[in-house]
């Protein structure tokens, strides 16, 4: 005996079989569910059913480095995918160090959350008339952040530090130059004094996260320390491009080399800094005999016109 649904529009009751309703259902909300994930491709399947299933298993927050090991992408590309699902409300959400806290309805965060589930009285053609209502605490999702132009340019790196106080400064330059050729950012050294007074510099190293392990076996063995220090953190870094320019100074032309750094955003490039080259602005002073500071004058005041056309 087939079941029958009784439906209430507005003060009539009306009656429909159990399997032709279930029929309607299932097709509509598989036509919405297809609509809304169109967005989707292989990789974004891989990572969200790859998170969907270890986050409840480790019960703890999965980084972008572990998501990218496992479904064999690249980190960049698992940062590119998380933030499109995210983009569209696919209930994966990360948290303030990128990696992912929340893939509905299992989350890591301590955080009082509950659904509701509502239908009205009023029917349409085009949709059900059915109200989904999660409620809960967002910890790490602000609107203002979501729609700030810096936004996109969000990325993960690490930090690598490490303290000597026993190599001589020709050591420590050969580390420097050799390192500074590799994996790296960024590399700095922070003179210090130690707790027994001694001389000493802390090495501080910017890296992606994928190169960390290697960096820091590479420190070890260079400058035989006992320990390095390491944290991931997000960054934000904007666009940058390299260009070349002829630029005529004393009736001689030289080709310079500049860095522009500018914000891509809605309301066009916003200019942010230019700046020449320090190897070109050394060839061009070694080849007039003028000293470095009054190039770099003559050469950004060259350069200024190019702010015009940017």
């Amino acid at each position: 005996m087939d079941e029958k649904i009784l439906i209430l529009e507005g003060s009539t009751i009306s009656e429909i079989s159990r399997k032709k309703w279930a029929h309607e259902i299932q097709g509509h909300v598989s036509k919405e569910i297809k609509t809304a994930l169109d967005f989707m491709s292989e990789d974004h399947h891989k990572v969200r059913n790859f998170v969907v299933e270890e986050l409840p298993r480790l019960g703890k927050t999965l980084p972008p480095e572990i998501i990218a090991e496992n479904v064999d992408l690249a980190v960049d590309d698992v940062n590119r995918i998380l933030e499109e699902l995210e983009k569209h409300l696919t209930f994966l959400f990360r948290n303030d160090q990128g990696a992912v806290a929340w893939a509905y309805p299992i989350t890591v965060d301590i955080t009082p959350h509950r659904a509701v589930f509502s239908t009205g009285e009023k029917k349409f053609k085009e949709f059900l008339n059915i109200l989904r209502l999660f409620i809960g605490e967002s910890q790490n999702l602000e609107s203002s952040h979501l729609t700030h132009p810096l936004y996109k340019y969000r990325e993960e790196i690490s930090i690598l530090e490490t303290d000597v106080d026993d190599l001589s400064g020709e050591l420590l330059g050969n580390f420097i130059n050799k390192v500074g050729k590799e994996k790296v950012l960024d590399i700095q050294v922070v003179p210090s004094i130690t707790k027994k007074n001694r001389p000493s510099n802390i090495i501080k190293i910017l890296c992606y996260p994928k190169y960390a392990f290697e960096l820091m076996d590479k420190i070890i063995n260079e400058l035989g320390t006992l320990g390095v220090r390491f944290h991931t953190i997000n960054r934000v870094c904007i666009e940058r491009m390299i260009e070349k320019q002829t630029i005529e100074i004393y009736n001689q032309r030289f080709e310079v080399s500049y860095k522009v750094s500018y914000i891509d955003s809605e309301k066009g490039k916003q200019f942010v800094n230019i700046k020449p080259e320090y190897e070109d602005l050394n060839r061009i002073s070694e080849a007039l005999g003028i000293p470095l500071r009054k190039i770099q004058f003559i050469v950004q005041t060259h350069l200024k016109q190019f702010l015009n056309n940017f």
